[in-house]
């Protein structure tokens, strides 16, 4: 198989600061693939340690900067010091990006993120047992598949909002355990927790991987403190870590009434149930990484009190944070990620902004929190 690796490096405008948010490119397979690499400002102080790398895999239709955004993991990579990859997967025939989690395509995604991690062991000092793969819808399948296709680089696995194919299951290669997390809202109308077309319900997934890493199948089932009563929504974590093969448990947060999206997600898709309970991003961390300090109940909490209004408005934007913190900046950056201005008072004008919708990048002292706003 003939692979030819072009790097095309620029430093990407999108949530910059002191860290790299790097955007690349190579050619796999006749195919033009792009990604952008986070690397915290503590990596690049000190690049002798190896460190994690992430692999964060947009859904169907989204891109690679939307992911980053919703699926946030950068404030957790500056506290813990690791690497996320944020790819692109290819466009389909309708010129939506997907990833071929199974699917019928010649699209050789495995293949692609395959060579990815081996191109990012060189570019940087990557701890090979400390390779992660999460992912929102069509990115938690594919995640789910590099649990089956790529066991030997890939060491742990998080589907949000993912599920997988009746013959994925069916046709496993890897026998191997691995970690997995699935987190799934019993109210998600895009890939139904029944299960559907092909596709299979969730809990037959989570069986799956209990079955494959030979868990116990009665699981310590712990209800998440309903910090937030009013997102109409409760979650209930599973943990099957019994006599699992390799220490590789299998967890599970079934997210009662939640909708297709990613639970403590800094902004709010409308007509979906997020639940704010716990921070989808930070247990995932929590799971890849157990010796990790960094809680998602504290991040919940602090990103509860990032206030932004009026929202929507037309002349003014007042910013609150919690007493705790202190304010370092604000970016405005438009919705395809364009940076646009900078503020360092909480209170600020907007009237010279046209209509529309805008990301805030909020930075305290504590940690970046990214907010949405519409400009009337």
């Amino acid at each position: 198989m003939k692979q030819t690796l072009f790097f095309l490096f620029a430093i990407s405008s999108l949530f910059c600061t002191a860290q790299e948010n790097i955007t690349s490119s190579f050619i796999y397979q006749d195919n033009f693939r792009d990604f952008k690499t986070y690397v915290p400002q503590a990596y690049l102080d000190n690049s002798n340690e190896a460190v994690p790398l992430l692999l964060n895999l947009h859904g169907y239709g989204s891109v690679n900067w939307q992911q980053e955004i919703y699926g946030d993991f950068r404030p957790i990579a500056d506290a813990e010091n690791f690497i996320i990859c944020h790819p692109n997967g290819t466009l389909d025939p309708d010129g939506s990006l997907y990833w071929n989690a199974g699917f019928e395509s010649t699209i050789d995604d495995v293949g692609f993120l395959s060579a990815l991690i081996d191109s990012l062991k060189i570019l940087y000092n990557i701890d090979d047992e400390k390779v992660f793969s999460t992912g929102m819808s069509n990115g938690g399948f594919m995640s789910l598949t590099l649990a089956c296709e790529l066991p030997n680089k890939v060491k742990a696995v998080a589907s949000v909002t993912g599920s997988m194919t009746d013959f994925q299951i069916n046709n496993c290669t890897n026998t191997n355990p691995i970690p997995m997390m699935q987190i799934h809202g019993t109210n998600d109308q895009t890939v139904l927790y029944e299960g559907s077309g092909g596709v299979e319900g969730i809990e037959n997934v989570v069986g799956f991987w209990v079955n494959h890493n030979g868990c116990d199948s009665l699981a310590l089932e712990t209800d998440v403190l309903d910090n937030d009563t009013g997102d109409n929504s409760t979650a209930t974590r599973y943990d099957f870590n019994q006599n699992c093969g390799d220490d590789a448990s299998v967890v599970f947060y079934k997210v009662e009434n939640g909708g297709h999206t990613w639970p403590g997600a800094s902004f709010l898709i409308p007509g979906e149930v997020t639940n704010l309970d716990f921070d989808a991003s930070a247990v995932i961390w929590e799971f890849f990484c157990p010796e990790s300090t960094f809680t998602g109940i504290n991040r919940i909490t602090n990103k509860r009190e990032v206030k932004v209004y009026p929202n929507p408005s037309n002349e003014h934007l007042q910013i609150t944070i919690s007493d705790s913190e202190n304010l370092v900046s604000i970016q405005i950056y438009s919705e395809t990620g364009k940076f646009v201005s900078e503020q360092t008072e909480s209170h600020f004008n907007i009237s010279e902004l046209s209509s529309g919708f805008y990301f805030l990048k909020i930075k305290t002292d504590a940690g970046i929190y990214t907010k949405r706003f519409v400009k009337e």
